[in-house]
């Protein structure tokens, strides 16, 4: 027989848990010619299986060898037939004996059988060496080597390896360098000596020993010519994520390169009306066949990186293990950094090579909250990405879509609209058609690719026709001339009229191939199918690579999906196809896979609804966006600013009532709250609304301010005009006279004021013109810097502005008035007669000095009056007494000590404004009537009752938690309510914050920067959960911050009592994590799932 096929192997057979029989089609000689490798998906471990019954496996062979080369084999255990279980897989090849056993003497028999199975055999020992040598690294033609021999023994070869020297000769190369962990000071390297820049994750080769010294990064080092660059993390990181883009990129251009020939055949039409430039079209389409075939290839290689990228991603996270691992999945030792989850803690670990220890990863402090708040709305996050096509439409079609606020009319028409605009954004290139200015009819021909226009050779009695048609007085053709403009718009937008034509013909063919375990859909890797409802699509499953892959369809559940579905002949035979009739009530989502390998070979299938024909059943709304097109692409054209509108509406219609201005010179009267805005124009005044008075009040200037850019300051810390993440001084275009005069904001973290010239230890400070931080800020760290002008007013009143309702009682004390500011006596209300022996009561009234106190003979007043200045002096340690049970006492205890004893009893002293202050005028204590209590330190005021509360100017601390004494130490509380432990914010000695309440602690905004008003709750925790406020309301992180990694124990995602915007239904699942596996449970089904994991190294 003749050998036609150079395959000596099979396609790898993935294991599903049933089949247990695998067949291969080229030639043996005996079922000892067969060698069966089986590969386990988890540990990469391959085994060679053992021939015969009792054993791994059987070999029944086709009958003949020459006509139907070939068989099958049947996997065995105990004697019975076995099944090849899921994460198993099997390659089936021959190791033929390389033995010559025919012997052909002379004049002996010639039969031409034995002669052939010779030369089969010599053939197939050949085929088997060259896939050998297709596995081996080898050199190419043109290059030059020498020998490969290695002439080291093995002591030799001990810690060396295997390279090519600077001649580039094979060679046994130096020995491999020690990895030192990450990079430090004062530690002395040798030559090879690998270190880690924990600065920049980057890996570094040391090429001369030396003493290390300075600091990181180590391209700006003392030391940096002793190091070379061998491991660049970003670009490794950045290259793993091009790769994985050009892979996507790369496979989409396959695809739209067989849209495109399949949009060639539905313009057969137009094509034969260019017949004349056949010849010249026919080459531009091999040209786009080539370029096709080329993009394919591309995609090919693209996926050989993204599959490198990923077996690097396998290195760097283990997956899911109950223990410290010792190697990584592959068996090679561990890295620096890698990852893994312990299911036994149910925490994320990192690796550290430096001290070879596992390293547990926590979230902590405000990122824990940030989790928790994601965790909370993960249905909207959910939400955007089962909408993601429909935002990448918008996104790539923004100059179309532009501000509609010119045209209020059409804007109403299209909200009336909105559903059937949602649906034509699916199918936004179509809409873009109508678009510029059109070229000229030959672009419709241009537009015909993959030798398509051999149809035109095929319709040559239309070119025929067409020619007739000249003839006539006025002919179709005339016609077509006479609007050539419209002709020329559907050539330059053939491929989107094409694409409309594909659809409106209701039915499509795909061409299926099997490579590799998978289906190849219009030579495509298993790609995502988009259907559409009510039309028909042909699966054609004739190509001979079929065989034994029947191709069938699964809704999301898993069910087989049969509906509308029509098997026609037998896979890999001629005329065989499944004809797929979308049904109306087809789900959103299927998927479809071959019935014996599994889900593997196929994907998922979108199923949507006809856009063309909701746009045409809606085809009044389309006219009304069409008359105003010109607004509709001024809207495009902002279409972030509609957006950031859109999202925030309730913000925008919240400030239009926040800030009203007009001329009729009226404040406004309704609609008030606290802090509103309103320019009167008729006086030309800014005022704001004060909640408090109920009035209308002129707001008032501070100062001025200056927005500061930053330059490079040429010194130590500076050299930079930008931040770089070392530099730490900058010259300021606005800088202040003093820190505090600063406002600074860092990654929106405003920073402390320093005094001093030098660095702070936080924060910053100034030093002249300069600015310097106390680190430098992180490489591209957004930022402010705010100079507030140095003459400062802020509310200084206009002379003769202050009126007594101004001023509240009590606060004119005797500080306020100035000594030398004497008090005319004509200001005082007094009765009676001023002189010299009477004096003025506290009622006011002159009263006659009575002088005979010293007749009493009660030792009490303890001397003469007019012999000691007019004073009343008690004897140390004497009180004068009041009251009949002496209830009240005022004495000096000799030293250093007054006192006043109430005996136990009240104590009232009754003043409207009270003051307890030093003798140097220092106060402690001050009391006003119906107004506020305020306590001071060092005179200076830290604590003062408001009618809403308590405002406290510093810190509050405390150094005991609970009643224990043994808790001294260790927690500070604040606690508000009655009961043991009241509703409580407690400070652990070490520095975490815990908030406690009986029941739920809430989280709000507040609506007043005061706190007069309670404001918006944003979440809840209870001690079953924590949650949002209200439902599918709030959001967890944003577009410009987001969060790295979500740890948890299971995640559940449910949208009970709500439906998702694709099938309007809901879901209640959880996900799970097995030891090398992820489980996916469907609560309301009760159904269990396991992810099918892929091994890629």
């Amino acid at each position: 027989m003749t050998i036609n096929s150079t395959t000596r192997k099979t396609n790898p057979f993935v294991g599903n848990g049933s089949a247990h029989t695998f067949p291969f089609t080229f030639k043996v000689f005996t079922d000892a010619d067969i060698v069966v490798k089986k590969l386990e998906a988890s540990t990469s471990i391959e085994t060679t299986l053992t021939l015969g019954l009792n054993n791994d496996y059987i070999v029944t062979l086709n009958a003949d060898q020459n006509s139907n080369p070939g068989g099958e084999i049947t996997l065995k255990s105990g004697g019975n037939n076995s099944v090849l279980p899921n994460g198993f897989s099997l390659v089936i090849t021959s190791d033929v004996e390389a033995l010559q056993g025919t012997d052909l003497t002379n004049q002996g028999g010639f039969f031409p059988e034995v002669i052939n199975d010779a030369l089969d055999k010599a053939i197939i020992i050949h085929q088997q060496q060259q896939t050998e040598l297709d596995r081996s690294i080898r050199f190419s033609l043109t290059n030059t080597i020498g020998s490969l021999e290695i002439t080291e023994n093995a002591a030799a070869r001990a810690n060396k390896v295997l390279g090519f020297d600077n001649s580039g000769e094979f060679n046994v190369v130096q020995e491999l360098g020690v990895y030192r962990g990450d990079w430090a000071a004062g530690r002395s390297y040798n030559v090879r000596d690998f270190v880690k820049d924990t600065s920049t994750n980057n890996i570094f080769i040391c090429v001369s020993a030396h003493t290390s010294s300075g600091s990181q990064p180590l391209t700006t080092n003392t030391n940096s010519s002793a190091w070379n660059l061998i491991v660049d993390a970003a670009a490794a990181a950045t290259s793993a994520n091009n790769a994985a883009s050009s892979a996507t990129a790369a496979a989409n251009s396959a695809t739209a390169a067989a849209n495109s020939a399949t949009a060639a055949a539905s313009s057969q039409t137009a094509a034969a009306s260019s017949a004349t430039t056949a010849s010249t079209k026919a080459t531009q389409a091999d040209t786009a066949k080539t370029a096709a075939q080329t993009a394919q290839t591309a995609a090919e290689t693209a996926k050989t990186a993204a599959e490198t990228a990923l077996d690097s991603f396998d290195d760097r996270y283990l997956g899911a293990k109950a223990n410290n691992p010792t190697v990584d999945n592959d068996g090679n030792a561990l890295i620096d950094g890698a990852l893994y989850f312990n299911t036994t803690v149910n925490r994320m670990r990192v690796y550290d090579l430096g001290n070879t220890t596992w390293l547990e990863v926590t979230i902590t402090g405000s990122d824990l909250t940030n989790t928790n708040t994601v965790a909370g709305a993960i249905s909207n996050v959910n939400a955007v990405g089962g909408n993601i096509s429909n935002v990448n439409a918008v996104a790539s079609n923004a100059s179309n879509i532009n501000a509609v606020n010119s045209n209020s009319s059409n804007i109403n028409t299209v909200a009336g609209a909105a559903s059937n605009i949602n649906t034509v954004s699916g199918s936004i290139a179509n809409v873009n058609t109508v678009g510029g200015g059109i070229a000229n009819v030959n672009t419709v021909a241009a537009e015909i690719n993959n030798n398509k226009l051999q149809t035109v050779a095929n319709n040559i009695n239309a070119v025929v026709t067409a020619a007739d048609d000249l003839n006539e007085a006025t002919s179709e053709i005339d016609t077509v001339a006479t609007n050539i403009t419209n002709v020329n718009l559907v050539g330059n937008n053939i491929s989107n009229i094409n694409a409309i034509g594909t659809v409106l013909a209701g039915q499509t063919t795909f061409a299926i191939t099997v490579a590799n375990g998978v289906f190849y859909v219009d030579g495509a890797s298993k790609p995502t199918l988009n259907l559409i409802r009510g039309y028909t699509y042909i699966f054609n499953q004739a190509d001979n690579s079929n065989s034994g892959h029947p191709l069938a369809f699964k809704d999301g559940s898993g069910n087989a999906y049969t509906t509308g579905v029509t098997v026609n002949g037998t896979a890999g035979q001629a005329n065989a196809n499944v004809t797929f009739v979308v049904p109306a009530n087809a789900p959103a989502s299927l998927r479809y896979y071959c019935t014996v390998h599994g889900n593997n070979m196929g994907n998922t299938i979108a199923v949507g609804d006809d856009n063309i024909g909701v746009v045409a059943s809606n085809i009044t709304n389309v006219n009304n966006v069409g008359g105003s097109i010109t607004n509709v692409n001024n809207v495009g054209g902002s279409i972030a600013n509609v957006n950031a509108v859109a999202n925030n509406l309730s913000g925008v219609n919240s400030f239009a009532e926040r800030y009203r201005t007009d001329n009729s010179g009226n404040n406004p009267s309704t609609s008030l709250n606290a802090g509103d805005l309103f320019y009167n124009q008729a006086s030309g005044k800014l005022l704001v609304y004060n909640g408090q008075t109920s009035a209308w009040e002129e707001t008032q200037s501070v100062g001025n301010f200056f927005i500061n850019t930053i330059s490079s300051f040429s010194g130590t810390g500076g050299n930079s005009a930008t931040f770089n993440g070392s530099a730490y001084k900058f010259t300021l275009s606005n800088a202040g006279a003093f820190a505090q005069q600063m406002l600074v904001s860092i990654n929106g973290v405003v920073q402390k004021p320093n005094t001093g010239t030098g660095q702070p230890s936080e924060g910053f400070a100034l030093d002249g013109a300069n600015i310097v931080f106390s680190s430098p800020p992180p490489s591209g760290a957004d930022f402010f810097i705010v100079t507030i002008g140095a003459s400062v007013s802020i509310g200084t009143p206009s002379d003769n502005t202050v009126t007594s309702a101004k001023i509240v009682d009590g606060t004119i004390v005797n500080a306020d008035i100035n000594a030398s500011a004497a008090i005319a006596l004509t200001k005082l209300a007094t009765s009676g007669t001023p002189n010299n022996t009477n004096f003025l009561r506290g009622d006011g009234a002159w009263t006659t000095i009575i002088t005979d106190l010293v007749s009493d003979t009660s030792p009490q007043l303890g001397g003469d009056l007019d012999t000691n200045s007019h004073h009343i002096f008690i004897d140390d340690g004497h009180a004068i007494r009041w009251g009949a049970n002496n209830d009240l006492e005022i004495y000096h205890d000799g030293s250093t000590t007054n006192y006043i004893d109430a005996k136990d009893q009240t104590l009232n002293i009754d003043a409207d404004t009270l003051n307890l202050r030093a003798n140097s005028g220092e106060i402690y204590l001050k009391g006003v009537t119906n107004g506020n209590v305020e306590l001071y330190h060092n005179n200076s005021k830290k604590l003062e009752t408001t009618s809403e509360g308590v405002t406290v100017t510093g810190r509050i601390l405390s150094s005991q938690y609970g009643a224990s004494a043994a808790y001294s130490a260790q927690f500070a509380k604040i606690r508000v309510g009655s009961g043991t432990y009241g509703n409580q914010v407690k400070m652990a000695g070490d520095n975490n914050m815990n908030i406690v309440a009986p029941h739920t602690v809430a989280f709000g905004i507040g609506s007043a920067t005061d706190g007069s008003t309670d404001g918006t709750t944003i979440a809840l925790m209870y001690s079953t959960g924590f949650r949002p406020a209200t439902d599918n309301s709030y959001d967890l992180g944003s577009g410009t911050y987001r969060w790295r990694n979500i740890y948890t124990n299971d995640l559940k995602l449910s949208n009970k009592g709500s439906q998702n915007d694709v099938d309007s239904t809901w879901g209640d699942y959880t996900i799970q994590e097995g030891h090398e596996d992820l489980f996916l449970i469907n609560h309301r089904t009760g159904k269990k799932f396991k992810f099918n994991l892929t091994e890629v190294s």
